[in-house]
């Protein structure tokens, strides 16, 4: 078993494995019914949802901006 990677360290970020790996999404809302009886579950996944939005645009710039490369000249000894 095991992977190799197609490019380079250095031209592969953890955005790149993110996209590999197939993640829609970083950050979401449960799926969880909202209760029509609480006035909080009834709005808090659309209060969220620009939350979510603003924090998974600014991890995809940061996992965009890190490669592997960088990664392993940091777990160096």
């Amino acid at each position: 078993g095991g992977s190799r990677l197609a490019r380079s360290p250095a031209r592969v970020t953890l955005w790149d494995l993110c996209v590999a790996l197939e993640e829609e999404h970083l950050f979401a809302v449960h799926r969880n019914a909202e209760n029509p009886l609480c006035p909080v579950s009834c709005r808090m996944k659309r209060a969220l949802a620009a939350v979510f939005a603003d924090v998974e645009r600014a991890a995809r710039r940061r996992l965009a901006a890190v490669t592997i490369a960088e990664l392993l000249e940091d777990c160096a000894p």
